[in-house]
């Protein structure tokens, strides 16, 4: 009930909501610029480029569903997994799509190689000096993500929508979770979420123009984490 409370008060206020992942949709103009790193079956990339003319880069490492991925207008599809080194690595495939990881789980089908490049390498090569959107949902990688970019890399996006996966005890990324979501405040990134969890955790750069409210909500989340959480906040 609180979670639905809280993404009502977020559209009210031009905030929007897909596959699972918050955005600010009055920040989206035609031809925005969208990184979707897990992108699966491109769900997500789709209801954005129908509904904002967005233009996304859909990235997605599974390649069954790869081969699933939709053409969108203005929009590019990649095979690759983003890792620590720009060569090819292990996926592991789950028996539930959204699952598969490049963490072994001892479930699903069996393991393969894919392509895999660091989060600076592939921005790199495509000539991506800015996005108005990055999207991640990427099983656990984003620890790998966020320990190889550099600063004025994550700065080049208006918001990242992530889904933080320090809820699966086998990771163990509770602390990283936590600094990762200070890094990107200390780098004018406002935080807020839809859920008591960080599976929906949308940070929006102070650059873009926001509405008070969004950014009280955000100070409210901070003040939050310091008085729960005092060496970790």
């Amino acid at each position: 009930m609180l979670n639905r409370l809280r993404l009502r008060f977020l559209k009210a206020l031009g905030f929007d909501w897909a596959k699972g992942h918050t955005f600010f949709a009055r920040a989206l103009s035609p031809g925005a610029l969208v990184v979707d790193l897990g992108a699966n079956q491109g769900d997500f990339s789709t209801y954005l480029a129908s509904r904002y003319g967005a233009c996304c880069c859909l990235v997605e490492p599974n390649p069954e569903l790869f081969a699933l991925l939709p053409v969108l207008p203005g929009g590019r599809n990649f095979h690759l997994a983003i890792a620590a080194a720009d060569q090819p690595v292990t996926f592991f495939p789950a028996a539930w799509s959204e699952e598969g990881s490049l963490y072994e789980s001892g479930a699903g089908a069996a393991a393969v190689t894919v392509p895999g490049a660091r989060f600076t390498t592939f921005l790199t090569s495509n000539a991506i000096t800015h996005g108005a959107l990055l999207k991640m949902d990427i099983e656990g990688a984003e620890r790998t993500l966020f320990t190889d970019t550099a600063d004025a890399t994550l700065a080049r996006f208006d918001q990242i929508t992530i889904e933080f996966h320090d809820f699966l005890p086998a990771l163990h990324m509770e602390r990283e979770t936590d600094a990762i979501i200070r890094r990107l405040e200390a780098l004018g990134f406002h935080f807020m979420r839809t859920a008591n969890a960080n599976m929906d955790a949308l940070f929006l750069h102070e650059r873009v123009r926001s509405p008070a409210l969004a950014r009280l909500y955000s100070g409210l989340l901070k003040l939050h984490r310091r008085r729960t959480h005092p060496g970790r906040a």
